[in-house]
């Protein structure tokens, strides 16, 4: 009984303890990066598109966010290129959200940005890549969150589609001329009939 009335207070004590700290039991869940478009593209190279977080607790309110774009998996600021940085302030609202409709995707490495073919990371067609969003992009124990994978096309990349476009008027073509061909030759067996 007497060791029952000592975890009991024990347990009291630990309580208390994270009210007066301010703690909680629950775990803090990241917010999602909506995309828009989106949300998982292929975009093209320097398109603009809408970056936004929902409400959170992981975001403090009135904080600026950085966004960039960086390697899939990326564990430092070394696998994301600086040079796709928002190039606007943007705070958090009050519940941790904002909404930026201004940031331009590249295609990685960019002679838009005067990289080198060399350089790091790699975003295209083939390669995915996913935003960094947070608070300090040079440092990733800082609150932080990634966007879904997304490739990056170059300006008039085909859809799929596209290579059987010209086939279309020939299609087309068959298609009426064997209309007429029947049309015709009804005619003629009518025009017989008569």
């Amino acid at each position: 009984m007497k060791t029952l009335a000592k975890v009991s207070a024990i347990a009291g004590a630990v309580i208390i303890s994270l009210a007066a700290l301010g703690g909680t039991a629950t775990a803090q869940t990241a917010p999602t990066v909506t995309l828009t478009p989106g949300p998982a593209g292929p975009y093209l190279d320097q398109q603009v598109i809408t970056v936004s977080v929902g409400a959170n607790s992981l975001f403090p309110a009135n904080q600026s966010v950085k966004i960039l774009e960086c390697a899939v998996g990326a564990t430092s600021d070394a696998q994301c290129d600086g040079n796709t940085i928002n190039a606007d302030s943007i705070l958090t609202k009050p519940d941790g959200s904002f909404s930026y409709n201004a940031y331009q995707l590249f295609q990685l490495p960019s002679a838009a940005l005067g990289e080198p073919p060399t350089n790091h990371p790699i975003c295209n067609g083939t390669v995915q890549c996913v935003l960094y969003v947070g608070l300090n992009q040079t440092n990733f124990n800082a609150p932080m969150v990634f966007s879904n994978a997304f490739n990056i096309d170059s300006p008039g990349t085909p859809i799929p589609e596209t290579p059987y476009v010209p086939l279309l008027p020939i299609g087309a073509a068959v298609i009426l001329g064997g209309g007429y061909i029947v049309f015709r030759r009804r005619q003629q067996h009518a025009a017989k009939s008569i």
